[in-house]
């Protein structure tokens, strides 16, 4: 881990020792100076891979000992994770409410936000890097339709956004890439 990470992560854990005493009642001043440092800490996990976000979350929200920071610092992480604009990040929002949540281990903020973050899961899982797509039915332009997955073929859908210049160049090398593949 960086130096760098390593000093955030200290100030965080200290800051998170701290707050017990201040936390009498869950008031969001309390925990402004925490989610500062969350939201730091957060940017700085930023080049990790999802694997690496998702262990040092854990070893945070484990670092808590004051049930109302765990839980504070567990939802924080979940939502920065769950609303991240950075593709993939879902995964690490998934894997805290399956670990933290759906196990009991922390309560949500509400009955309501529990419903809403299983939806939210329960949605996002299939859509995962690796996991096999539903299947589904396109229709084409010109009439018909085509089923996808079709039997006996490896089907591929990609999606991106124009704008961006590494899915441009992906867009690029997609051809030769797919060349020796049955479609």
């Amino acid at each position: 881990m960086r130096t760098a990470l390593k000093r955030l992560l200290t100030a965080l854990l200290v800051l998170a020792l701290e707050l017990p005493a201040l936390a009498g009642t869950a008031d969001s001043l309390h925990f402004a100076a925490l989610d500062s440092l969350l939201l730091r800490y957060c940017e700085a996990m930023l080049p990790l891979d999802n694997a690496d976000k998702l262990r040092e979350s854990n070893f945070l929200i484990e670092s808590c000992r004051d049930s109302l920071t765990r839980q504070h610092v567990a939802l924080a992480l979940f939502d920065h994770y769950r609303n991240s604009k950075l593709m993939g990040e879902e995964e690490v929002a998934i894997r805290l409410h399956e670990q933290w949540f759906a196990t009991k281990r922390l309560a949500m903020r509400s009955e309501f936000d529990e419903l809403d973050a299983e939806m939210f899961v329960r949605f996002n899982r299939s859509s995962l890097i690796g996991m096999d797509a539903p299947a589904m039915r396109l229709y084409k332009p010109c009439g018909g339709h085509a089923d996808i997955p079709a039997k006996g073929k490896t089907t591929l859908l990609f999606f991106y956004e124009p704008g961006c210049s590494k899915c441009r160049a992906e867009v690029k090398l997609l051809p030769s890439a797919l060349s020796g593949v049955d479609f």
